[in-house]
């Protein structure tokens, strides 16, 4: 997209000289037109409780849309100021998706022969994939979890005649299989390990694993990450080649999964690189911790603070009841740098819930991490603002704030990825609470340089 580039004088913030959008950035003070339209002395709002105020008081401006405080802005400063739409950073997904047995459950416990918990998602990813709103800059990759160490269609069995000496024939989520017996993990391959599991009568039964626990093989996508949509028939392709089946690998999984985003993020520092990762249930194997979501915590936190940093965004898919997982995945995702999991609850609509989590996690990067524009001449960090246009045409400047840490609960803020009076920035981001409005809203982000970065006032 060429960049819309406006050159005016601002005097006082009032534009003089600019014809086409003097009307919607004069001076505003109290009462006048909301972007709904409603028009009133007292002022109008948005819904959020967004003041938009009129244009027949010269000397206050509503500097942020999240909330109705004005500033003075004395008349006589001036400045030469261009304005470019907002950039995204291109948004490149690496899924780790659960295929443990639990997701072969029926979304609807009453009818235990409808639609499962799996098929579900399928539909999810066929709808956000498919959807014609979803922009241009956007990839995506794809990988499971668990995967086998040896194929499982050669080790069907059955009964134990049918199995190698030292196996058994053992039914499993995906029908019966011979597996290895065995006394302790060093009966099993290094990527394997001894589980333990009532027999039914009382006593233990123990044989190797066929999950892998090898990080490895889960930073290896099954659909490397490509341009959406040229990969989407790839990416159902292999929703469809692949069902649930034993148990959830969560450490090794996620371990991997943040290896591969970050050598694709290492590979193309021009965009912004995550993983999502979603599953319904809590760690069953390949750990050893004592509370082995600990050690998905960590690993989770690990990806953040690495470089490149990479984000965790957590789906979970919870049934009613399952308040102790739902906690777990908000912890993994608040250590994974994205506060909390998004949720999905199966006794409802499944494939609607999984569709919005997905499209939310592309709103929190399409429309709340921006580009730092590249004016071809040196630039000022100290003037640089962010300007949101409600769908009516008016005009708000969003506080800046400094970082994350300073962003304000009502009002938001935006922040560069780095202090500039350190390094070069690379990103604007919006504050949770404005990136949280602009999801609600429609509505524009330009960014403006040339004019004195509006702050909060003291």
């Amino acid at each position: 997209m060429l960049p819309r580039i406006v050159a005016c004088v601002v005097v006082g913030w009032a534009l003089a000289g600019c014809s086409a959008d003097s009307d919607s950035q004069r001076n505003y003070g109290h009462g006048g037109s909301s972007a709904a339209g409603a028009s009133g002395g007292g002022g109008g709002t948005l819904d959020s409780g967004t003041t938009v105020p009129e244009a027949d008081t010269p000397d206050t401006l509503s500097v942020n849309p999240e909330a109705s405080t004005d500033v003075f802005v004395p008349d006589g400063d001036s400045c030469l100021k261009t304005s470019a739409a907002a950039e995204p950073f291109p948004l490149d997904m690496y899924v780790m998706m659960d295929q443990s047995g639990s997701m072969s459950m029926p979304v609807n416990l009453m009818q235990p022969l409808g639609e499962t918990q799996w098929g579900a998602v399928k539909k999810a990813f066929v709808g956000f994939l498919n959807d014609p709103a979803t922009p241009t800059g956007m990839s995506m990759g794809i990988q499971y979890f668990p995967l086998p160490i040896a194929p499982w269609e050669p080790l069907e069995c059955s009964s134990e005649t049918d199995c190698a000496s030292g196996s058994i024939c053992v039914k499993l989520d995906n029908g019966k299989h011979c597996v290895a017996k065995c006394t302790s993990d060093a009966n099993c391959p290094a990527v394997s390990e001894c589980m333990s599991f009532d027999d039914g009568n009382g006593g233990t039964l123990k044989f190797c694993s066929n999950d892998s626990c090898d990080v490895s093989a889960y930073a290896t996508p099954e659909v490397p990450i490509a341009p959406i949509p040229s990969v989407n028939a790839e990416i159902l392709a292999s929703l469809n080649a692949h069902s649930p089946l034993t148990m959830t690998p969560s450490a090794p999984a996620l371990e991997g999964a943040i290896q591969y985003a970050r050598s694709w993020a290492t590979q193309h520092p021009g965009h912004t690189t995550i993983v999502i990762f979603a599953t319904d249930g809590q760690p069953t194997a390949c750990s050893k911790a004592a509370f082995p979501i600990n050690e998905v915590k960590s690993i989770a936190a690990a990806g953040v603070n690495g470089s490149p940093s990479i984000r965790t965004f957590v789906i979970g898919v919870l049934s009613a009841g399952a308040g102790p997982l739902g906690n777990s995945l908000h912890e993994v995702a608040k250590a994974g740098g994205t506060n909390q999991a998004l949720i999905v609850q199966v006794n409802q609509d499944m494939t609607a819930q999984f569709k919005a989590a997905l499209e939310a996690i592309r709103g929190a990067f399409m429309q709340c991490e921006f580009q730092v524009p590249n004016p071809g001449i040196p630039m000022d960090y100290d003037e640089v603002n962010v300007v949101y246009t409600a769908p009516n045409g008016e005009k708000f400047p969003v506080y800046y704030v400094g970082s994350l840490a300073d962003c304000d609960p009502n009002m938001g803020g935006w922040f560069y990825d780095t202090d500039p009076k350190i390094a070069e920035p690379t990103k604007i981001l919006l504050c949770p609470q404005s990136c949280q409005f602009m999801q609600a809203h429609s509505g524009s982000i330009d960014i403006e340089i040339g004019c004195k970065t509006i702050t909060p006032p003291k």
